[in-house]
């Protein structure tokens, strides 16, 4: 099987398991993100920002013992994250390895691709720590917005639940809960290019290469 992969996209096959292994590591970033978030919205309800000051604390209660419980996942949180970087960081040095054997023909192509790596590279380490910001940011601002926020809501579906919690990050002023899923999206159609041009560049004709 690696045999046959070689034949198909030549000296460039690392190339290719390492792109591969981002898109499969930035995936799983955003859906342990987005599972850690709908386990901690589970118990809002109607009552979270309204009018009886119990029921608003009985909320913010269960919010932040879900918020601890899930703080023990916190080491899970690593695995996704490492792996994205490592995979990311092998790329780049497959691209620039790559680049260093490319013929001047070649060279340009090669050149641009060490630029989707770098880039790749930068806004992986930066969507990372976009959804950590906005972890925290939902671990502290919801419990306290249950106690202050005098907002009732007519429902307690999730849409309305999500609606509220935009609401709320946008009356603390912080980066918006939505912000860390745009970057992924653009890390995956930027991995994608690279993947892209990574299997056109090294199925070239081995003469490209320099020996």
């Amino acid at each position: 099987m690696t045999a046959f992969f070689g034949r198909v996209f030549g000296p460039g096959l690392m190339l290719l398991v390492f792109q591969c292994v981002s898109l499969l590591a930035v995936g799983l970033e955003v859906g342990y993100f987005h599972l850690r978030v709908a386990l901690l919205l589970e118990p809002l309800s109607p009552a979270c920002g309204g009018d009886d000051a119990y029921e608003r604390m009985r909320v913010a209660e269960h919010l932040l013992a879900r918020a601890n419980a899930l703080d023990d996942w916190d080491p899970l949180a690593w695995v996704p994250a490492t792996t994205l970087l490592l995979a990311l960081t092998g790329a780049l040095a497959a691209s620039v390895e790559q680049w260093r054997r490319s013929s001047p023909a070649c060279r340009v192509s090669a050149g641009r691709l060490v630029a989707l790596q770098v880039g790749a590279l930068a806004l992986g380490g930066t969507m990372l720590h976009a959804f950590d910001r906005v972890w925290q940011a939902y671990i502290t601002l919801l419990p306290a917005a249950c106690m202050t926020d005098a907002l009732v809501r007519e429902d307690a579906s999730l849409a309305a639940s999500m609606g509220w919690t935009f609401q709320v990050f946008d009356a603390a002023r912080v980066m918006p809960p939505h912000a860390p899923d745009v970057m992924a999206i653009v890390l995956i159609g930027q991995l994608l290019a690279s993947l892209a041009v990574g299997i056109w560049l090294w199925r070239q004709p081995a003469a490209s290469l320099v020996a």
